[in-house]
């Protein structure tokens, strides 16, 4: 037990003299945290889709449309950038992106109203980007529904119903809309913080991989080790020192300066915390199998977007194939993912995300036992390999 200690102490002391002098690693130690969050944060800070800009085509002209063009103009979704009078030049500047949504106001639309027809706007909306297509539209309709209100209650007031009575006759059913969990609607509090994970996800994955295959370019014959899960272990803890500054950094600095929204920074640090250690066996098995430095950033090029795809942070996870939602439950990212959306804007509870931390705890156990076999399994082959004796090939990515 000592000397496993001992072995454990030595792959942690020299691993950090090979942080601080290869300036490779120490890159990418400090760049992903502090770049990857830092430039997110700044991407999709308006947090939410607003002032969608509009062309308006009003051939009516009265003051009935100027009112309506207004109460569009006034919205926090839309912004009217240009007014005119041809139809095809309003396609055209939308086709162009110059505009995302066209609203057509016809020549008869305040005199169907003014005669008690129905009267008619029309709008034509980019869908290609949802975000812009719900706020445009939804504010489109929250406003001619509001003048719809407006008229009704004009019309009974002219036929001598009080204001109450006007407003029954017109809404005899009235909605109470409350929005749970997001009263802002942003979307960027929504992605943000889930990126977040998934950088942190990055680095685990990344740093010691890049390190040891950056030691098996110059060793081309690896000296074989008494203790290999507990070298490589020590070498994980001297990069976990790192892990810790980097959730520090993205919950305590990088969270609060850019406004994202979190219940409790320390709920969200004991969520780092648990997907940090059920990461940790992961790193250790792809820092066995892999043969330079590049290895560990091409495997991630092909899993880090499915994995992000599939958690059922962006889209229901029971809405996936079965056998995609049996895929995703082997990552640990999903779990925390689903615990990140809890904390982040539902409760600081931990006793809510409880599920996905004791899932967090499994992957950690599973994996662990995994990294024990693997790195065994890798350190025999490098023993018969210095020995010179025949091999039983184990794959390496």
């Amino acid at each position: 037990m000592i000397a496993w200690i001992r072995t454990l102490l030595g792959g942690f002391t020299d691993e950090l003299r090979r942080i601080a002098r290869n300036r490779a690693i120490l890159m990418v130690l400090l760049g992903i945290p502090v770049v990857y969050p830092i430039v997110v944060s700044w991407l999709y800070v308006r947090n939410a889709a607003v002032e969608r800009p509009t062309v308006l085509v009003d051939q009516d002209g009265s003051a009935l449309s100027q009112k309506l063009a207004q109460s569009l103009d006034a919205t926090q979704e839309i912004a009217i950038e240009g007014r005119i009078d041809d139809l095809q030049r309003g396609f055209e500047m939308v086709r162009q992106r110059q505009a995302e949504m066209l609203i057509f106001i016809p020549s008869d639309f305040s005199t169907r109203v003014r005669t008690g027809r129905q009267g008619q706007v029309k709008v034509w909306v980019n869908g290609a980007n949802i975000l812009t297509y719900g706020a445009a539209v939804g504010a489109t309709r929250t406003t001619v529904a509001a003048l719809n209100e407006e008229l009704g209650r004009d019309f009974f007031h002219k036929q001598g119903l009080t204001t109450q009575l006007s407003d029954r006759r017109i809404m005899p059913i009235r909605t109470d809309t409350r929005m749970l969990f997001y009263p802002t609607g942003a979307y960027g509090e929504f992605l943000v913080l889930g990126v977040f994970l998934i950088a942190f996800q990055q680095l685990i994955l990344i740093s010691l991989p890049f390190s040891v295959g950056l030691r098996r370019e110059t060793d081309l014959v690896p000296t074989p080790v008494r203790f290999p899960f507990a070298t490589l272990a020590g070498r994980v803890a001297a990069h976990t020192l790192f892990y810790i500054l980097a959730s520090l950094f993205i919950v305590l600095v990088v969270t609060p300066s850019f406004g994202w929204g979190i219940k409790s920074a320390a709920s969200v640090l004991v969520l780092f915390a648990a997907f940090g250690l059920a990461m940790l066996p992961l790193s250790m098995i792809a820092a066995s199998l892999v043969r330079d430095r590049f290895t560990g950033f091409q495997v991630l090029m092909f899993v880090s977007t499915p994995v992000f795809m599939v958690s059922g942070f962006t889209w229901p996870l029971e809405q996936m194939p079965r056998a995609v939602q049996v895929f995703a439950s082997v990552f640990p990212a999903t779990p925390a993912l689903l615990a990140m959306r809890v904390l982040a804007v539902k409760t600081s509870e931990l006793s809510a995300v409880s599920g996905e931390l004791a899932w967090l705890g499994v992957h950690f156990v599973a994996y662990t036992a995994l990294a024990v076999v693997v790195t065994h399994l890798v350190a025999w082959r490098d023993r018969r390999r210095a020995l010179g004796r025949p091999m039983v090939t184990i794959p390496v990515v």
